[in-house]
């Protein structure tokens, strides 16, 4: 999550440089996953899931993950 936040962290600052203010980054992540597609949401939950496993093997985008990884 932390490394998720510093992304939605940077957004917030380069709105704000641009627009003069912005979202927190708390508020930018419910905006984005309320708009994000369910492949995108469930792409993240199945990283972290995995990086908490212990897998070294996150797919690269466009491949897709081997569900036998999963079987936590």
């Amino acid at each position: 999550m932390t490394r998720h936040r510093a992304l939605f962290e940077k957004a917030q600052q380069q709105i704000t440089k641009m627009f003069g203010k912005s979202p927190t980054p708390d508020e930018l992540m419910r905006l984005w996953l309320a708009t994000a597609t369910p492949w995108e949401v469930t792409r993240i939950f199945e990283t972290a899931v995995l990086t908490l496993a212990g897998s070294d093997y996150i797919p690269t985008p466009g491949e897709d993950y081997n569900q036998t990884l999963l079987g936590l």
